[in-house]
């Protein structure tokens, strides 16, 4: 039987891509939160756009405190782009060559797109920077943003590997993810660094 809410939203995914109306968003970046003793834009070493901004723990004052000024992304224009383009959105970290996939991806990122051409020159943003390589709301963001001249970065901050049953266990997931697509992934500890080679990421 054919779900009208899901032959909707297939719709809905296809006019965006096509015809982007990043007007249609304006509600979502219109009051984006600065974070607090960021720079004026004229003064800041750059404008960086935090994906999924809950989830730093002080990475972002400490980069308003190196002269960064740190723009908020709207978290739930995030991962309501997401559930719109992918049927399940936790596969959009291992896509493969899977073709119904790589279209979902496809139209998520050509979507973004449209936004980051619009939305980032209006406020000056430099590039974007993640809390961590499997947050599945940022992948696609920062590779969009990647895709339009703009670096994608990750500090990933999930680094507490103290057992050799973790060790692993992050081993073997991160094996499972597409390669590091972004410009610079940091960690916090050569322990969780050395993991991710090891892991062929």
């Amino acid at each position: 039987m054919i779900n009208p809410k899901y032959v909707l939203k297939q719709a809905l995914v296809q006019i965006l891509r096509r015809v982007g109306a990043p007007w249609v968003f304006r509600k979502y970046f219109n009051n984006l939160e600065v974070v607090e003793g960021s720079p004026d834009e004229g003064a800041a070493k750059s404008t960086l756009l935090a994906l999924n901004p809950g989830r730093f723990r002080g990475e972002l004052e400490l980069l308003v405190a190196r002269g960064f000024r740190v723009l908020k992304a709207p978290y739930s224009l995030q991962t309501r782009l997401l559930a719109w383009c992918y049927d399940d959105p936790a596969q959009c970290l291992h896509v493969g060559q899977n073709p119904v996939l790589l279209k979902q991806k496809s139209n998520l990122q050509a979507i973004i797109g449209k936004l980051v051409r619009h939305w980032f020159p209006h406020y000056g943003i430099d590039g974007v920077v993640s809390a961590a390589l499997h947050y599945k709301q940022d992948l696609d963001w920062g590779m969009a943003a990647k895709a339009c001249g703009y670096p994608y970065m990750v500090l990933h901050r999930e680094n507490l590997v103290a057992s050799a049953y973790f060790r692993d266990v992050y081993r073997k997931r991160t094996a499972q993810f597409d390669p590091f697509a972004g410009d610079m992934l940091i960690f916090h500890n050569e322990a969780m660094r050395q993991l991710h080679i090891e892991s062929g990421y």
